[in-house]
């Protein structure tokens, strides 16, 4: 038997326990064929559903009891089964659609390069509230996202309540340490071209003086960047993770989106300027 959520302080009605797309489509001004509310698993994903209900069931070894939250009744799951990908996937595939339709227009992979957290789920009367923590690039900047993925405790069909830009600093394997990185590469380059400016004005320096002061300070500086540049390319080969393309736009063309979109303009505090989501339909406000 499922662990039942602890009631919360301000009593919202939740949604039916099942729910089709014309139950929401007169309050949605998505299209139809938009892929963020009410959407169903394929075969493949509906196996790794069944699979993750059976351990959540029977309480399996698989979820870690011990780190069950007493406010939220939410249990952790290890993040190599085969139902992660299949929650983390449509949350970002569901954002960047928004973004798409409504801020980039039809620009592709707002958000990108993405890597699970931390997933924990709890379960309602409705299904199951999935809580998904992902450290992702976006604008050519690495943030941590949280997202919730509501899911039918029948079909496993998902709907996108929230993708959230936290103000946190990426801490997974993926974007650990990456700001140095992108610090030692871009010093890399740029001592690569100040090797090459140097070494070009030393050889004009050389043609026209051999006791000129400019001559002195040009090889002076050529020594300093030259072994810099030595240094940095020896251990360039660990620059080479850092290889996703840039990806920025000008907000400047941005679309400000519809309220019922439910996008929000994130505050200046955020690392990345763009917009949040929050599902503003009334059905699913009680997990918003």
């Amino acid at each position: 038997m499922l662990f039942s959520p602890r009631p919360s302080k301000q009593i919202m009605e939740a949604p039916p326990s099942t729910l089709s797309i014309k139950d929401v489509f007169p309050e949605s001004i998505y299209p139809l064929d938009s892929r963020i509310l009410l959407v169903p698993l394929n075969e493949e994903e509906s196996q790794s559903w069944l699979k993750l209900k059976d351990i959540a069931s029977s309480h399996g070894a698989l979820f870690k009891m011990s780190e069950m939250d007493d406010e939220l009744r939410e249990v952790s799951i290890e993040l190599d089964h085969p139902f992660v990908p299949v929650l983390s996937d449509f949350a970002i595939s569901a954002y960047n659609e928004l973004c798409r339709m409504y801020v980039k227009k039809d620009e592709e992979d707002n958000v990108y390069e993405a890597e699970v957290i931390n997933v924990k789920y709890s379960p309602n009367s409705y299904g199951y509230l999935f809580s998904i923590t992902i450290e992702a690039m976006e604008e050519d900047v690495a943030g941590v996202y949280e997202a919730t993925v509501l899911c039918n405790s029948d079909d496993g069909k998902r709907t996108l309540i929230k993708f959230i830009l936290s103000p946190r600093a990426p801490s997974g394997k993926k974007f650990k340490g990456m700001s140095d990185l992108i610090r030692d590469k871009l010093v890399y380059q740029l001592v690569k071209e100040q090797r090459k400016d140097i070494k070009g004005q030393l050889m004009e320096a050389k043609k026209r003086s051999k006791r000129s002061s400019k001559l002195n300070r040009l090889k002076n500086d050529y020594k300093v960047v030259k072994g810099a540049f030595r240094v940095f390319k020896k251990y360039a080969y660990r620059l080479k993770p850092i290889s996703w393309k840039i990806k920025k736009s000008n907000p400047a063309y941005w679309w400000a989106p519809n309220k019922l979109t439910g996008l929000q303009a994130r505050d200046a505090d955020h690392s990345c300027g763009g917009y949040d989501y929050q599902n503003p339909l009334t059905v699913f406000s009680c997990y918003t």
